[in-house]
């Protein structure tokens, strides 16, 4: 199913980038500038938007400055915990992940959390109520990514790590 997702993000990208531009290169060439601009904001930016967020999708992002390995994961399911008031978060030797469940207003998301020595990795997918990830939500998974990794600094300068 998310191949069949990542095909029709793909088709409808190149979809509302290169049929409209086909359309913006004849207004422009007869000098109808505004109707060209028109059709750049309502069809190729939210195109790029979507390659934008094809492209990120799966991307972790890393973190530097954690301590060792067991410290970190320690210091992260309790950032974990706090935030989100659970006990529902999995954590093994290297890895933690947390599944929250969509509601009827909000998508769920699943944050997967690796760890190596000093480094940390941390990715955030989104999924509607179907379980179909979500590569609109790029931006936003990519900013509750750096806002956990915060939490898990302040974390790791509370005393006992």
């Amino acid at each position: 199913m998310q191949l069949y997702m990542y095909f029709l993000g793909t088709i409808f990208s190149f979809v509302t980038i290169g049929f409209p531009a086909s359309f913006i290169l004849k207004f422009s060439r007869q000098g109808d500038l505004s109707a060209a601009l028109v059709l750049l904001l309502v069809f190729v930016a939210p195109g790029l938007y979507i390659i934008y967020g094809l492209v990120r999708d799966n991307k972790f992002i890393e973190a530097r400055g954690g301590v060792d390995t067991s410290r970190n994961v320690q210091a992260m399911v309790s950032a974990l915990k706090k935030r989100y008031q659970t006990d529902l978060v999995y954590e093994g030797e290297r890895m933690i992940s947390y599944y929250k469940r969509s509601t009827f207003w909000r998508f769920s998301f699943r944050i997967i959390i690796l760890f190596d020595l000093e480094r940390v990795y941390i990715n955030v997918s989104r999924f509607n109520q179907n379980d179909i990830k979500s590569f609109v939500h790029a931006p936003f998974s990519e900013r509750l990514a750096q806002s956990i990794l915060e939490d898990f600094q302040k974390e790791l300068r509370q005393p006992g790590y």
